[in-house]
């Protein structure tokens, strides 16, 4: 078989089209980047005051046990923080419990997104301390989830460490 000018002619369209794929595949990728890395940015300026916060309160609670440093984290991170600092917790589970139904007014089991603290986040299929805290500092960034797909936003949760997780989990 012989390769004529047509046959040349449709391999060069091929390849052409498949090169300007590439390069707009490229451009978004850059596009996304740039996007991610400006709200990184962002976001590790709004942190710079929480952080010289945490430290003067790391500082004030040293002299106690560990149940103080606790209490100290949850506050600057949005949450009311009224149940650790006014009881101190004799138990991990009963001041979860306390807040969980002070949050929740529909008491159905679900974790509201917007009220939960670093503990109650820890207890979801797929989440460590780093991951809660991780969606504990996107809540202050953005303010309040509006819907629970916002997770994916937040590094470390994918599709399939979401959908383990949305049976859980609520906004209100």
């Amino acid at each position: 078989m012989r390769f004529t000018f047509r046959h040349m002619l449709t391999a060069v369209l091929i390849l052409t089209a498949s090169l300007c794929a590439s390069l707009t595949l490229l451009v978004q990728q850059g596009a996304n980047m740039a996007a991610l890395q400006d709200s990184a940015a962002s976001q590790t300026i709004a942190r710079l005051p929480d952080a010289s916060t945490d430290a003067q309160d790391s500082q004030a609670g040293e002299s106690s046990d560990g149940s103080e440093d606790e209490a100290t984290d949850s506050s600057p991170n949005g949450t009311s923080g009224t149940n650790p600092t006014d009881e101190p917790p004799t138990e991990n589970q009963t001041p979860s419990e306390s807040e969980t139904s002070d949050s929740n007014p529909a008491d159905d089991g679900l974790i509201d997104l917007n009220t939960a603290d670093a503990q109650e986040l820890d207890t979801l299929p797929g989440v460590g301390p780093a991951i809660a805290q991780r969606i504990l500092d996107h809540r202050a960034s953005i303010g309040r989830f509006t819907s629970v797909d916002q997770l994916l936003d937040v590094k470390g949760i994918g599709m399939k460490t979401l959908d383990k997780m949305r049976a859980r989990v609520t906004v209100r």
